[in-house]
């Protein structure tokens, strides 16, 4: 991942889906079965040229948009693609207190 964000200026770790994506409409009903092989999880940490990425950031809040799943969502719509390698299946993402507990 440091040798892509240092190579491409931007790179995140993404993982396949162990389950079958499906987009589903605002009715609850699927719109679309996706295929898993194109539908991968970011993982973090994400690394980013840190020039780029604050200017991004500097860019959205003075534009008012600040909801972005995440730092590579901000980093493509401002500069360019972001750059990918395979991440970790054991490299858990502690998003809410209960991950934490989990993790122990």
């Amino acid at each position: 991942m440091i040798n892509g964000t240092i190579k491409y200026g931007a790179c995140i770790p993404v993982i396949e889906q162990p389950d079958a994506p499906k987009l589903v409409g605002d009715s609850g009903f699927i719109i679309k079965h996706l295929k898993r092989k194109k539908i991968l999880g970011a993982q973090t940490p994400q690394g980013f040229q840190y020039n780029k990425i604050f200017e991004a950031h500097r860019i959205a809040w003075k534009s008012g948009r600040h909801n972005f799943a995440d730092d590579s969502e901000l980093f493509s719509l401002y500069f360019h693609p972001v750059y990918t390698v395979l991440g970790d299946r054991n490299n858990k993402k502690i998003t809410y207190p209960e991950d934490l507990k989990a993790t122990l």
